[in-house]
């Protein structure tokens, strides 16, 4: 897993990537089912009860990409208190002003930028995913022996929190992408962040919604640990079809508002 200034880069940097360590051959084209879009109304509409056929995915990044990240990041290395007060510093979601000390060009940094928006996901396999819901507002997942790390998740939409191994994720956002690695989509996230400034701690994430147009669902689980001595990292990019909206449980509209939307860095 990345630490705290590590995935500051890649946070920053990347719209919210994985940290690149190579590029990603497609084995399967991933499918896309032609529906009528529909809008995201809340995450329960994109948990269908059951068990779902979805399709793996991994972030893809063009091989320029992956050669300027890791000599950023091993220069990053040679100064972490330097990058660290770098970001610290910096507008929230706004990408760090080039500084000679990331050894790299200034053209080759802003080639770097320019290439993060073409980061993508492509299909390696699929696999089942069961969904089963134990009270009104609470869904859990079970990925059985190919996604354990998502069996025993929680989603508790009464409390608008979800449960993980790692701790509760209970701040919550909204999604409004575009352009982002995942395509087009919006949902919601929840996060819990512990990291303290030496770069040591945990970044947990959970995220679902709606991709555009395809009116497909997807599941984003990440999280990053670092320990002293150590890092790791677990990350799950799951699309799947959804019922068509005339079957699917949908969370009725205020009929003076529409959806909240908000923003999102992936």
């Amino acid at each position: 897993m990345l630490s705290r200034l590590t995935f500051a880069l890649s946070l920053l940097l990347l719209c919210g990537c994985q940290e690149p360590t190579g590029t990603v051959q497609p084995t399967l084209k991933a499918k896309s089912k032609p529906i009528t879009p529909i809008e995201f109304r809340g995450p329960a509409e994109v948990l269908p009860i059951g068990q779902i056929t979805v399709d793996v995915m991994e972030l893809a990044f063009p091989a320029r990409q992956v050669e300027l990240t890791n000599r950023m990041l091993a220069a990053i290395r040679k100064d972490p208190k330097w990058f660290a007060e770098q970001v610290k510093i910096n507008s929230p979601g706004q990408a760090l002003p080039y500084d000679p000390r990331l050894e790299v060009t200034e053209s080759e940094y802003a080639e770097f930028l320019s290439l993060a928006t073409q980061t993508t996901t492509m299909k390696t396999g699929e696999t089942q995913l069961s969904i089963s819901k134990s009270s009104e507002n609470v869904y859990s997942l079970d990925g059985g022996e190919s996604l354990k790390d998502l069996t025993g998740i929680e989603f508790d939409l009464s409390k608008d929190q979800v449960v993980t191994p790692f701790g509760i994720l209970a701040e919550k956002s909204d999604i409004n992408a575009t352009d982002s690695a995942l395509g087009d989509w919006d949902g919601v996230q929840w996060k819990l962040e512990d990291v303290e400034d030496e770069g040591v701690g945990m970044v947990t994430r959970m995220s679902v919604g709606l991709l555009k147009p395809s009116g497909r669902g997807v599941i984003y689980y990440d999280v990053k640990i670092v320990n002293t001595d150590s890092k790791s990292r677990i990350t799950h990019v799951l699309f799947y079809d959804l019922p068509e909206p005339s079957v699917r449980t949908l969370v009725p509209l205020p009929q003076s508002a529409g959806p909240d939307r908000g923003t999102d860095s992936k």
